[in-house]
């Protein structure tokens, strides 16, 4: 990235934090064959985020565009092993990171930023590496911040290293197989010697289970030959159209083709590829889309409630692979893969109103059928248990709380003042620094806040400006729920002491009243709520643009922050107004 004439020396010292360091305090590095060397980044680093993602966005559509389609990452690492044993001054610690698990949820969050500025423009593919002991689970939030993905080490390893036990082994076809299904590309790369036929073969059979015929790519090659093509005799073999997708059988995995099959077994790292005479009646392409319609509710249906359930009935001549449940267009939940298709909405989360119910059937050939629309109403309860209102028409100048504030303001009279967001209100505006206000309250299990908001000026890196904090038996408190806006314009939901991004909105434009809204609702520990809206002007929020429904957490809500909710020298140039807080539902505008 810091390729322009004088970058290096102009970033390299005044940016420590950019930089992974050993237990020693030495920045992690690697030396090529070649003399040169590397030093490796921080995911967790702010600014290296930011002058990252900047940087790749002018290479790919700015002014001094290089001519580029897209970005491609090097060496996204799934886990910290490559740091801590194979650098050059590895010492077996990455002093900014004690687990595997807090530098992948660093690493989403850098893959979020860069991908907010390039992914409306051009496609985002990464190599993704160390991944051979890592969970499906923790591999896939990378794959869902990509336009595809490469594998160097697909199926049999690194060269001179164990390859993947079975488990391993399966795990990364899965991740290609979900990765695929999603219309996101896969590059599978097979390391090897050029004579090792047996290896070749393998790879290539394991590609082949899961293939389809317009994303997926493969090659076997050395890493120190990249730049020539060996070509094998069984690329040239013709299996014609997939039957259908892989299925075991003993130990090895097999899928069958109108003029073939292939067969990988990782238990004993084989592969079989074989051509058969092409049966006269073969699997014509599956053009026929599903056939799906919503069961449950009905047109017309008052839906309320904390557990409606929606149904939908599918079928295919070939068979559904999933049904994806939408509401105003906007996916509820993830898509259900297997029959009965249905799910179970809270609707008190969602404000009152009229909305249409669609569903979206899918087989495995990636025909799609959208369901007939249904009209429902949702008619909660409008009993709502408000909290405050914190509406700033008596001014909340240094040292002197307006009757109408919040608890507790935190900057000076240079940083807050009062100005107008709309004719019809007084609103608070917070200009450069550390300003923000707390509203603290009786401990609620479920928190709806509103607060109006426009922004004079973007700000200059990301920032954060609304937080939940719950209370603890011990009395201390706990960040959940997190609101942070980028230096694009976008709001991106977070979990408080996690840089994993639940979600993002569309880009808020300069100058325009947006009202949000945060909705937080403590669980068990596996059902949790996070929920974040966005709706322009004083329009009833929809459904929400970002939303987590199965966290950790199990206690209450005891206080919010808003506006400059954390120290930091970036510029900060917004509007507030009309915050508001409830128990029960979500403030009307």
């Amino acid at each position: 990235m810091a390729y322009g004439l004088g970058d290096f020396c102009k970033y390299i010292h005044p940016n420590e934090s950019w930089f992974l360091h050993n237990s020693r305090g030495e920045r992690l590095y690697s030396t090529h064959s070649s003399g040169r060397y590397s030093y490796h980044l921080n995911p967790a680093a702010t600014g290296w985020r930011e002058f990252a993602g900047s940087r790749m966005a002018n290479d790919l559509y700015g002014a001094n565009k290089i001519g580029y389609d897209g970005i491609f990452l090097d060496n996204v690492a799934l886990r910290t092993y490559k740091l801590r044993k194979q650098l050059k001054n590895s010492d077996g610690v990455v002093k900014e990171f004690g687990s595997d698990s807090a530098y992948r949820s660093a690493a989403l969050g850098y893959l979020s930023v860069i991908g907010e500025k390039v992914r409306s423009v051009g496609p985002l593919w990464a190599n993704l590496i160390d991944d051979s002991t890592v969970s499906v689970s923790d591999y896939l939030p990378y794959v869902d911040l990509l336009d595809g993905f490469m594998n160097e080490a697909w199926a049999v390893g690194y060269v001179g290293r164990s390859a993947p036990d079975a488990t391993e082994w399966n795990n990364i076809l899965s991740v290609a197989e979900t990765a695929l299904s999603q219309g996101k590309g896969v590059l599978s790369v097979v390391q090897g010697t050029k004579d090792d036929y047996a290896r070749q073969r393998y790879g290539v059979a394991s590609y082949l289970l899961i293939s389809n015929a317009s994303s997926a790519f493969f090659r076997y090659a050395n890493a120190s030959a990249y730049r020539e093509w060996w070509q094998y005799d069984n690329y040239a073999v013709t299996l014609g159209a997939p039957k259908g997708k892989r299925y075991q059988v003993g130990t090895a995995w097999r899928r069958d083709f109108d003029c073939g099959y292939v067969q990988a077994d990782p238990t004993t790292r084989s592969g079989t590829i074989v051509q058969t005479e092409c049966s006269t009646n073969q699997t014509p392409a599956d053009t026929t889309a599903p056939t799906v319609s919503i069961t449950t509710p009905t047109a017309g249906s008052a839906l309320s409630g904390p557990a409606v359930e929606i149904t939908a009935a599918a079928n295919d001549n070939m068979g559904v692979v999933g049904v994806q449940f939408k509401l105003n267009g906007t996916n509820m939940g993830s898509e259900d893969t297997s029959s009965p298709y249905g799910l179970s909405l809270d609707s008190t989360l969602i404000a009152n109103g009229t909305y249409v119910l669609t569903a979206v059937a899918r087989d495995a050939a990636g025909n799609t059928t959208t369901s007939a629309e249904v009209s429902v109403s949702i008619t909660n309860s409008t009993t709502s248990a408000p909290i405050k209102t914190i509406t700033f028409q008596d001014g909340c100048l240094s040292g002197s709380l307006c009757s109408t504030g919040a608890d507790t303001q935190y900057g000076t009279g240079a940083s807050i003042a009062n100005t107008g967001l709309s004719t019809a209100s007084t609103a608070s505006a917070l200009v450069n620094g550390n300003a923000y206000f707390i509203e603290s309250f009786t401990p609620v299990d479920t928190l709806y806040g509103s607060f109006y908001v426009k922004i004079h000026s973007l700000p200059t890196a990301t920032i954060r400006i609304a937080q939940i904090r719950n209370r603890n038996a011990d009395g201390t408190s706990t960040t959940i729920g997190e609101l942070w806006l980028s230096s694009g314009g976008v709001l991106r939901l977070q979990q408080g002491g996690s840089t994993t991004v639940i979600g993002s909105s569309s880009t808020l434009a300069v100058g325009t009243v947006y009202r949000v809204g945060l909705v937080q609702k403590k669980g068990t520990g596996s059902d949790g709520v996070l929920q974040a809206y966005l709706a322009t002007g004083s329009a009833s929020f929809g459904t929400p643009f970002a939303e987590r429904t199965a966290g950790a957490w199990t206690t209450q809500a005891t206080s919010f922050t808003f506006a400059m909710t954390h120290a930091n020298t970036q510029t900060i140039n917004m509007t507030f107004d009309d915050v508001k807080l409830d128990s029960a539902a979500i403030p009307a505008p």
